[in-house]
């Protein structure tokens, strides 16, 4: 069977792994915001040079990557203006999506399972975990204390909605991040019902297809 993998598959996932690795580390030494600037710079170069991404998405996905990333450094400048973290969060929300689909799309109709094919899957799952992150964390910023957060910090910090999106749709529920109101309990139930659907569905999916090329 011939393995069409590209480098941009493996590039985008360590990219994405390597983010959630380094997360608490810019967390403990708090650079928490030059961490969100660093990583949607490296994010948006390993979208860009992925060579499945047809035209007609990428321009839309360099769009809103650029603003987010611009408004990400404007923050780290300005962190009294929620106004610009609104704009980003809400930018690389659409990026995300983007993407997002982009990969779905490719799982959906490959003929064959490869390696790509399996990258796609997991980018898809970490891609989810990112946009949980970042809707929850927009929810929190417009309607404050929507999140009761264990933390010493007053004021949440991106990686706790990070580790909270991914806990979330592995349906695990420390416990530690606690949904306050209807917004942010409707998003955990979203956040509870695509995880459980994705695994199921993809699961299904990957193994339908790499039982119907073996039998070819």
């Amino acid at each position: 069977m011939k393995d069409d993998t590209s480098r941009s598959d493996i590039y985008l996932t360590v990219t994405l792994v390597g983010i959630l690795l380094l997360n608490p580390v810019f967390a403990y030494y708090n650079a928490s915001g030059y961490f969100f600037g660093a990583y949607l710079l490296v994010l948006l170069v390993s979208t860009y040079r992925d060579s499945h991404t047809s035209r007609a998405t990428r321009l839309p996905e360099l769009v809103t990557g650029v603003v987010a990333l611009v408004c990400a450094w404007l923050h780290v400048v300005y962190p009294e203006k929620h106004g610009i973290q609104n704009i980003n969060l809400v930018a690389f929300s659409i990026f995300l999506l983007i993407h997002t689909l982009v990969l779905l799309n490719r799982v959906v109709y490959a003929k064959q399972v490869n390696r790509a094919t399996v990258l796609s899957c997991v980018n898809v799952y970490i891609f989810i975990g990112f946009l949980g992150a970042c809707v929850a964390c927009l929810i929190e910023l417009d309607m404050p204390g929507s999140y009761n957060i264990a933390t010493k910090n007053q004021t949440p910090e991106f990686y706790q909605f990070l580790y909270y999106s991914f806990v979330t749709l592995g349906t695990l529920g420390y416990g530690d991040v606690l949904p306050q109101n209807a917004f942010s309990q409707s998003l955990a139930i979203v956040l509870i019902l695509v995880g459980q659907f994705y695994m199921a569905i993809i699961m299904a999916l990957i193994i339908g297809k790499y039982l119907n090329g073996k039998g070819t």
